[in-house]
């Protein structure tokens, strides 16, 4: 692994954690995502931001349901995903906290509430935004994904058998209390990462949990039969795709099975470039040693073709070469570690944050194009 001098540094971005609740929740980040034309990240126990992809300040929700009760409102202002989800002339962002809530916003009116001035806006002309819909589903599912107007989500650990849920299709005009899910997949396992895609015309979704990942297509608003299966020695914790090969990630797999906040025993891992038409692994390698895995953490993502690794104490590792392993490596933005890792990946920028970080949100731009297997 080499040190790259001339790498860009990463630079903060103003998560804006002034707007929004105050309770005992460590200060950190919960999520982080690309949304479509927005960018989206938790400030955990605080608020959501939206903003444009120049980080122009858009809205902030920052309200919860349980003012007077501390423990809840850290768990309604802790966000397992943001996604957009589309439907038949109209797109919602989704926010999909651990006791379930799901709040959807009105995709036109976040991109319309940022007509902003380019930088950081004065306070008074920050948009606070409500829901335009609100309902519920299964708490505490760490991996969601969004396929159409659908939701698709691993089953809470509680669920031994695993698999996963597929909603029925959720819309500005949704107003039953929670949504109604179908079961796929039951008794695969637990799911520990999925991911949406489409090839050749197919919208297919990759599974991944303890040691494997399976591929199905989205058939008619639910899972069809399974493409492939194959085995990896690691705990698949993501997904990218790069337009040719589905590229798989994970930390080592260990004897015994990690508590989700031992995340500090999450080392290692591999990745792997699989051939989606047929399963073939046309390349794979060693990560390194200190990303920042975690439960529901995105510590690894694709950036304009090169996969970028965030390191426990904000190294950022860019694979330069899938042939051999070969990384170029950022300089540390912390002594110890931060935490678990949440990433974005924003055109040829990356987007992160730790969930014991601090309010604070890092910018660096990819300088290292993949060189394809």
């Amino acid at each position: 692994m080499t040190v790259a001098p001339n790498a860009m540094a990463s630079v903060d971005v103003n998560s804006h954690p002034e707007f929004g609740v105050r309770n005992s929740q460590p200060e950190g980040i919960g999520r982080v995502a690309n949304v479509g034309d927005l960018v989206a990240w938790n400030n955990l126990g605080r608020n959501v931001v939206f903003a444009h992809q120049e980080w122009q300040q858009v809205a902030v929700f920052g309200t919860t349901s349980f003012p007077h009760d501390d423990e809840l409102s850290q768990y309604d202002l802790d966000v397992h995903a943001i996604l957009r989800l589309a439907g038949e002339g109209e797109a919602l962002v989704l926010v999909l906290n651990h006791l379930g809530s799901v709040l959807g916003f009105d995709e036109a009116e976040l991109v319309h509430a940022g007509r902003l001035q380019a930088g950081n806006p004065p306070l008074e002309s920050v948009k606070l935004v409500q829901p335009a819909m609100s309902t519920s589903f299964v708490d505490d599912v760490e991996r969601t994904v969004s396929a159409g107007a659908r939701l698709v989500s691993s089953r809470p650990a509680s669920f031994l058998e695993g698999g996963l849920l597929v909603s029925e299709p959720v819309h500005i005009g949704f107003g039953k209390m929670a949504i109604d899910a179908d079961t796929a997949l039951e008794g695969w396992g637990r799911v520990t990462a999925l991911y949406a895609f489409g090839e050749n015309g197919e919208q297919l979704m990759a599974v991944g949990g303890e040691g494997r990942t399976t591929l199905v297509p989205l058939v008619d608003g639910g899972l069809g039969r399974t493409r492939f299966e194959f085995e990896l020695p690691i705990r698949v914790a993501g997904f990218a795709w790069d337009g040719r090969l589905l590229w798989v990630v994970g930390s080592e797999l260990t004897a015994s099975p990690v508590d989700d906040y031992r995340w500090e025993d999450l080392r290692g891992g591999r990745y792997a470039g699989v051939d989606p038409l047929n399963g073939q692994m046309v390349v794979q390698g060693d990560l390194p040693d200190d990303v920042a895995w975690g439960n529901g953490g995105v510590p690894v993502v694709m950036s304009q073709g090169c996969l970028c690794a965030v390191g426990r104490t904000g190294r950022l590792h860019w694979l330069v070469d899938p042939g051999t392993s070969r990384f170029v490596s950022t300089a540390s933005l912390a002594e110890t570690s931060l935490g678990i890792g949440h990433a974005a990946a924003v055109g040829d920028r990356v987007l992160y944050g730790f969930n014991r970080g601090g309010y604070r949100l890092y910018e660096s731009r990819s300088r290292y194009p993949s060189r394809r297997a």
